[in-house]
């Protein structure tokens, strides 16, 4: 049976939500108790693991060779994708869990070992031949965010890399919305943390997104961006105990004149 659009979730959940165990479990019960059949969750790697083992290989020395710092590099994304299958395993959950080096890997990365820039057209044919027959099935997939491959070597995108895997799945697999799980309720009209009057954004546009980026804010990757449309919208949402229920924020493009208002962050 073919999971409609309508019936298949595409989340992804960034460090933070990731950080401690109960939040990891935090995480598993709120797929757990999504109603869609075929659920894909992208994970980024835990808290701040990915600043710390970048640290370490500064620490280390100027030469380092890049395909070994992008496999160090990519031990947060793996852990969170184990921790996070292990505990919905012990809910019940039917979950499979896809690394690189699975023949089910989807994405597929051009530019080298570090900072590399993903490859749509191949990312989407290996998605829809590795990951749709076990959404179909009515599995629950986990998959590595912010790694790719190339020439079958592990490789890592630039920050925000996790954000860029969902929505190009999401956009490969014709899912109708894509939910990036953040530590904020949404999308603000100013910082929050500077501005007390600042409110919740219902809706952005993506070129709102891109100004706001290239300001220095931080919502959405801009390589998340490109592969926006034409394809799922994006739905900004706060993490908690339901996936269900939030109003967020949500990306859509095109949309009418982007919203007036001071630099937002994350």
């Amino acid at each position: 049976m073919v999971v409609s659009a309508a019936d298949l979730l595409v989340v992804k959940f960034g460090g933070s939500g990731l950080a401690t165990a109960e939040r990891i479990v935090e995480a598993a019960r709120a797929v757990r108790d999504h109603p869609a059949r075929g659920k894909l969750v992208v994970v980024s790697a835990p808290g701040t693991t990915t600043d710390r083992l970048w640290e370490t290989l500064r620490r280390s020395g100027d030469s380092l060779d890049p395909a070994d710092m992008a496999s160090v590099l990519s031990l947060g994304e793996r852990l969170s994708a184990r921790l996070l299958a292990a505990v919905l395993r012990s809910l019940g959950v039917a979950v499979v869990e896809v690394e690189p080096e699975d023949a089910r890997w989807p994405i597929v990365t051009r530019g080298g070992s570090l900072g590399a820039r993903l490859d749509f057209d191949a990312s989407r044919a290996r998605a829809i031949a590795g990951l749709r027959p076990l959404l179909d099935e009515g599995a629950t997939v986990v998959v590595c965010g912010f790694l790719g491959t190339e020439d079958g070597h592990v490789t890592t995108m630039s920050r925000g890399g996790s954000d860029t895997t969902a929505v190009a799945l999401g956009r490969a697999l014709d899912a109708r919305e894509v939910l990036l799980v953040k530590d904020v309720p949404g999308v603000f009209s100013d910082d929050p943390r500077q501005v007390p009057g600042a409110r919740r954004l219902p809706e952005v546009t993506v070129e709102f997104l891109r100004g706001v980026a290239r300001r220095g804010g931080r919502i959405v990757a801009l390589e998340a961006l490109d592969h926006l449309g034409p394809g799922p919208v994006v739905r900004i949402v706060p993490r908690g105990p339901s996936l269900l229920g939030h109003a967020g924020t949500t990306v859509v493009a095109p949309a009418p004149a982007d919203p007036k208002g001071g630099a937002l962050s994350f």
